[in-house]
């Protein structure tokens, strides 16, 4: 684990005088700028193990050398990670399935606890009413019997961009509620030379030659 040292904010303080106008000094012509780095800790995991490959246990910082560059480098910190090796098979019993050993330590969580996510985008512009009654319904299998406890959904209709967001099952109901305002917007109409709001934005805005010819072959 990376750590910050006391002395950043004397460090940050002293790089932002470096950007005050006074302090700029003009570069020779052809000369390339150039700009300091420098890393204060930097972390490097190891795994010591003996000649038979077991692992070494009780190191101490004594116990390593590091060098960058044929410099030996101050070890600041220190940690030393060991799990223990899983229980033997008990005598007599069948045997216990080989899991490997973890050598390593995070401080994040595992993806089986994170819980899935899904985005379910209900295209009300393109939906007729029974079309997105039939809609609604995969919904709602969808949230009953598909969805996990800790998954999380978005839905997001494309009339008014409104958008819901919901871990479940806590927000199975919100969620619920909010999938049965979507409403398909398209209504069938005889008239043949009607445009549809998307039509007409893609034709307004975008000058859609594709949209404009289907528009005009369905006037004609």
């Amino acid at each position: 684990m990376s750590q910050v040292p006391r002395h950043a904010p004397a460090l940050l303080a002293s790089a932002f005088a470096l950007l005050l106008p006074t302090a700029v000094s003009p570069q020779a012509a052809g000369q390339k700028p150039t700009f300091p780095a420098e890393a204060e800790i930097v972390t490097v995991d190891a795994v010591v193990t003996d000649r038979g490959g077991a692992p070494v246990l009780d190191l101490r910082p004594e116990d390593f050398t590091l060098r960058e560059d044929g410099v030996e480098q101050a070890i600041t910190a220190f940690e030393a990670v060991h799990r223990p090796a899983p229980a033997g098979p008990t005598p007599g019993g069948p045997a216990a399935p080989t899991v490997p050993e973890v050598r390593s330590a995070s401080n994040q969580v595992p993806p089986s606890k994170q819980g899935s996510h899904f985005v379910v985008v209900f295209d009300e512009l393109h939906l007729t009413p029974a079309e997105a009654q039939r809609g609604r319904v995969a919904v709602h299998e969808l949230l009953v019997s598909s969805l996990a406890s800790g998954d999380r959904l978005t839905l997001v209709g494309t009339a008014e961009g409104t958008r819901w967001t919901a871990r479940l099952p806590d927000g199975g109901k919100e969620l619920g509620q909010a999938l049965d305002r979507l409403q398909g917007r398209i209504v069938n109409e005889t008239v043949r030379d009607r445009m549809t709001d998307y039509e007409a934005m893609r034709i307004d805005q975008d000058r859609d030659p594709i949209v404009t010819d289907a528009v005009m072959r369905r006037f004609l």
